[in-house]
C-alpha cells in the first residue's frame, strides 16, 4: 500500500476513542500506545484546521499571491499510510502553499506533501514521524487526557475559541499540570497549538534551561497549594499568570527569552513569599488589570522595558488581586 488512504472514522470508532482516553492515566506518553496516540492527535489537529482554533492557519501563505491563505478555504482529512495515521491539510484557493514558521517543513511527509517541482501542495504530517523527530532531541509528546476530553471530546465547535483566558483553565489550575510536563521533559500533542508553538524547531539542547524552570515552577505550586483542596479563584490567577510565561518560554523561538523569564521570576517571588494566601475564602469580582498590561509588556516590548516596568505591574496585579476581591470570614 503505497498510497494515502482517507479515514473517516465512525460514530462507533470516535467512541472507542473517547472510551480509551477515559482509561487512560491524566498523562500518557506516545510510546505508551502510538497508534492510539497518533489517532488523538490527528483528530485535535483536524477538527481545528479552518477554525478560530486553527493556529497553523496564520502561518500558510500563497506562494503565487504571496498573501496568508483564507482560513475558511482550508481543509483536513486524517489519512492512513502503511498502518500510520495522520492529518493531511490542503486550501480550496491555492496548490501552491508557503510556510513561513520555521521547523513546520522537516516535520511533513516529503512524498505527499511536495510536487515534483519542490512546491507544497498539501501538508501531510504523522504524529509518529513527529514522535521520531522529538525523541532526537530528548523529548517526548504526551496527551493530556483532561485537556483531550475538554477540546477534542469536549463539544468541540468551530466557531468556539478555547484558546483563551477562561474560568476552565484557572479553576483547572493548569499552571500545576503544565510544569509538570516541562520538568520531565514532556510536550502535549492535541492539537494545532501544540505542533505550531512546542512542537516545529524544537531544539533538545536548550531544553535544559527550560527543564530547570519548569522545576522551579512546579515546586513552588507544589508549596504553595501544599495543603489547599480548593482554592479560589483570586488564589489561582498568579499561578495562572505563571503558567502563561511558561508556555510562552516552552517554544522554540521564545527559549530563554528575558522577556518572559524576568517577569516569570518576578510572578514565581509573588507566589514563594505568598503575597496572595491561598488559604483565604476570597471572591474575585474584577479580573486584575495589569495581567493583560505583563502579558503584552512581555510580548512586545523590548527587555530595557521590561526590566523597568516588569516588577511594579506584578505589584499592582496584586494589589489588584486584593482589592478586586471580597475576604470571606
Amino acid at each position: 500500500m503505497n498510497d494515502l488512504i482517507t479515514w473517516v472514522p465512525s460514530a462507533a470508532e470516535i467512541q472507542q476513542l473517547r472510551e480509551r482516553l477515559a482509561d487512560c492515566g491524566e498523562v500518557m506518553p506516545f510510546s505508551e500506545d502510538i497508534q492510539f496516540a497518533a489517532k488523538i492527535a490527528s483528530l485535535g489537529m483536524q477538527r481545528e484546521t479552518g477554525t478560530l482554533n486553527d493556529e497553523m492557519a496564520r502561518f500558510l501563505f500563497d506562494a503565487n499571491s504571496g498573501q496568508v491563505i483564507n482560513r475558511d478555504s482550508l481543509r483536513a482529512d486524517l489519512v492512513m499510510y502503511r498502518g500510520a495515521v495522520g492529518v493531511r491539510v490542503w486550501s480550496l484557493a491555492t496548490n501552491r502553499i508557503e510556510i513561513r514558521c520555521p521547523g513546520i517543513r522537516p516535520l511533513l511527509h516529503p512524498r505527499f506533501s511536495v510536487d515534483g517541482q519542490g512546491e507544497i501542495h498539501q501538508l501531510v504530517i504523522f504524529p509518529e514521524s513527529v514522535y521520531q523527530f522529538l525523541a532526537t532531541q530528548g523529548v517526548e509528546p504526551v496527551i493530556v487526557k483532561s485537556w483531550a476530553q475538554n477540546t477534542i471530546f469536549g463539544g468541540f465547535h468551530p466557531s468556539t475559541n478555547f484558546y483563551q483566558t477562561n474560568m476552565w483553565e484557572l479553576s483547572n489550575n493548569d499552571t500545576r499540570r503544565f510544569s509538570r510536563l516541562v520538568a520531565a521533559r514532556q510536550v502535549p500533542f492535541l492539537g494545532t497549538h501544540d505542533f505550531v508553538a512546542h512542537i516545529a524547531g524544537t531544539d533538545g539542547s536548550r531544553w535544559e534551561k527550560l527543564q530547570e524552570r519548569g522545576n522551579v515552577v512546579r515546586d513552588i505550586l507544589d508549596k504553595y497549594f501544599e495543603t489547599i483542596q480548593n482554592p479560589s479563584i483570586t488564589s489561582l490567577v498568579l499561578p495562572y499568570v505563571a503558567g502563561v510565561l511558561l508556555d510562552d518560554l516552552a517554544q522554540p523561538p521564545s527559549y530563554d527569552d528575558e522577556t518572559r523569564s524576568i517577569p516569570l521570576d518576578l510572578v514565581c517571588a509573588e507566589l514563594a513569599k505568598g503575597s496572595i494566601d491561598p488559604r483565604e475564602r476570597r471572591v474575585l469580582t474584577k479580573f486584575p488589570e495589569h495581567y493583560e498590561k505583563l502579558i503584552d509588556l512581555a510580548r512586545f516590548k523590548g527587555v530595557g522595558d521590561v526590566r523597568r516596568l516588569a516588577s511594579g505591574y506584578v505589584r499592582t496585579m496584586v494589589e489588584e488581586l486584593l482589592g478586586f476581591s471580597v475576604l470571606i470570614k
